[in-house]
């Protein structure tokens, strides 16, 4: 175990699905091994058209109603949808589309259940970012 020196939280994040994420910086610096390893963030500049797939890891729900939480980490891997697709299909149920969120469409799987507020790492060959 590690100790936390600070965290740092997104400053627009209201509990809510938006600006979930938050920076952690350790007491020490990390050996980076088998279990340990860095993640790339994309530059600005490469937009989210160079992804294709994601893969969602979490513990999730295996029964969302009860709010039964897996004991064991899950993953999906899932295809990506412009946000102009993802408009077009939730714009049905009238649920709002912003710019920051992310669209996946993919059958006979989801996220919903695999894990709520995870992160996504992209497939972006060679790399993964996140």
């Amino acid at each position: 175990m590690v100790p936390v020196e600070k965290i740092i939280i997104h400053p627009e994040y209201r509990q809510e699905h938006k600006f979930d994420l938050a920076l952690i910086k350790l007491n020490q610096s990390l050996k980076f091994g088998q279990r340990i390893r860095p993640i790339c963030l994309p530059k600005f500049s490469f937009g989210r058209s160079n992804f294709r797939k994601g893969r969602v890891i979490g513990w999730g729900y295996h029964n969302i109603f009860k709010r039964k939480i897996y004991k064991t980490l899950q993953e999906v891997d899932l295809d990506l949808l412009d946000h102009d697709q993802c408009r077009q299909i939730y714009s049905k149920i009238k649920q709002e589309i912003i710019p920051s969120q992310i669209c996946t469409l993919t059958k006979d799987k989801d996220a919903c259940v695999v894990a709520e507020n995870e992160s996504i790492p992209f497939f972006a060959n060679p790399h993964y970012c996140i």
